[in-house]
């Protein structure tokens, strides 16, 4: 058994690292139909493993490929500190671009702050753009209850300059930094972090 600490003042970083992306994986993956080119095989965003949720951009911009059920286990009365994202993603072009039209978190009910989506071309090869930070709230605020909640997550759309182009996204990603509210017990973990019992990466804080 390893030893345990009782310890305060610590950050918590959710998630665990899978295929070397940092982040909670999501659980649930779908094409909601905007009226504009739809999302195939929006499941296949779980794992990072090089089959992709595909949309064919005919100049114009995709459907919302809505990512959510992260599974979080932030601890009740937590505050949190920031979101951060991290798309696997590549675009098959002939010539022009594609670009994001619309990144946003959502809560359960509905979109929720900042819309996070970058100028910068999706590449040829795959590649992690990663959006907001541990300290960044989107432009708006958060609960424990409401990251923990099946229907937290993110909504994504693309945008493609001509006709023909695909926009394919590997992996998504969420993790959520937070201060927790009362003292943790955490076990002893190498690289400078600290694991909880419940399986979050914890820093200190200065």
């Amino acid at each position: 058994m390893m030893p345990t600490l009782a310890m305060t003042g610590l950050s918590g970083l959710s998630g665990m690292i899978a295929g070397g992306i940092p982040g909670n994986a999501p659980g649930t993956a779908v094409d909601v139909d905007t009226g504009n080119d739809p999302w195939g095989n929006p499941g296949n965003v779980y794992v990072s493993d090089n089959t992709y949720a595909a949309v064919a951009l005919d100049s114009s911009r995709s459907n919302t490929l809505r990512v959510t059920n992260f599974g979080f286990a932030i601890p009740a009365g937590a505050t949190i500190n920031g979101i951060t994202v991290r798309i696997e993603r590549r675009a098959i072009t002939s010539g022009g671009v594609v670009q994001d039209y619309r990144i946003q978190l959502r809560k359960s009910g509905g979109v929720a702050g900042d819309d996070k989506a970058s100028a910068t071309a999706w590449p040829a090869t795959d590649a992690v753009a990663t959006y907001g930070g541990v300290a960044d709230l989107w432009g708006t605020t958060w609960t424990a209850t409401e990251v923990n909640n099946s229907g937290f997550g993110v909504e994504i759309e693309a945008v493609g300059t001509v006709n023909p182009m695909t926009a394919q996204v590997d992996y998504v990603t969420i993790q959520v930094s937070y201060t927790a509210a009362t003292s943790s017990s955490v076990l002893l973990e190498s690289g400078g972090y600290l694991l909880t019992e419940a399986g979050d990466y914890l820093l200190l804080e200065a």
